[in-house]
């Protein structure tokens, strides 16, 4: 069945996402993309790489039969993610999983709602990978990891076996983690770093081998009434 699909956010990873829906439509008919919803005033009305800005985030209340699937996850936004979502309110099982033709996906690895796993990426066998997950390409996830919901996996990472990552975190383009480590929630790998120890919770790492440069207490994970954090 071909199902309508709406993409939340208009920015460069919306574009790319467009691109992964138009890989798996070549091999066989699967979504029928309407176009973005995106809170950008500069955006509402216009047209981008063939489909249309269709309205705000809020007008998701418009498309009740539409599969949907999120693009939040900059090293800076990453942590109002999960409050962007909730507020949305959007039941889990009308978010799609995305996952292009040319990533290699084991037949034994779980895959969660709106988890998008972009070209050139590798899931081992027995991983498990959680909802509202993005995975970027050529990143190489071995067996048995696993990836809690709200996390971005930037470009080229290396994740060894049994490597468990919590809640929100983002890891930098071409980080890499030793096997059997956990990866405190809401934590920040930075580019190019490696990860020779467990990471705490809320700690930004950076550097060979990684250190923690900076410690967030965990309330400013906790957003205002805006949106922001504190």
């Amino acid at each position: 069945m071909i199902r309508d699909l709406v993409i939340l956010g208009a920015g460069g990873d919306g574009r790319n996402i467009a691109e992964i829906v138009a890989s798996i439509n070549a091999r066989k008919k699967k979504w029928n993309l309407l176009g973005y919803l995106d809170d950008d005033p500069l955006k509402q009305g216009s047209e981008i790489n063939d489909f249309p800005v269709l309205g705000t985030l809020r007008d998701v209340i418009r498309y009740d039969d539409c599969f949907f699937v999120a693009t939040f996850g900059s090293p800076k936004t990453n942590f109002l993610k999960k409050r962007i979502i909730n507020d949305l309110r959007i039941p889990i099982d009308r978010f799609a999983t995305l996952i292009h033709p040319r990533a290699n996906v084991s037949p034994y690895a779980k895959i969660g709602r709106d988890t998008v796993i972009y070209v050139g990426t590798y899931v081992g066998t027995n991983a498990f990978i959680g909802d509202h997950v993005k995975i970027l390409a050529n990143c190489n996830i071995s067996h048995d990891c696993i990836i809690h919901d709200f996390t971005t996996i930037a470009h080229s990472v290396s994740i060894s076996g049994e490597v468990t990552i919590k809640e929100g975190c983002y890891l930098g383009s071409n980080s890499s983690i030793r096997q059997r480590l956990d990866i405190g929630e809401w934590s920040l790998i930075g580019l190019g770093a490696v990860i020779i120890r467990d990471v705490p919770p809320y700690c930004t790492i950076v550097g060979n081998p990684g250190r923690v440069i900076r410690k967030r207490d965990p309330s400013d994970f906790q957003l205002t009434h805006d949106g922001q954090g504190k």
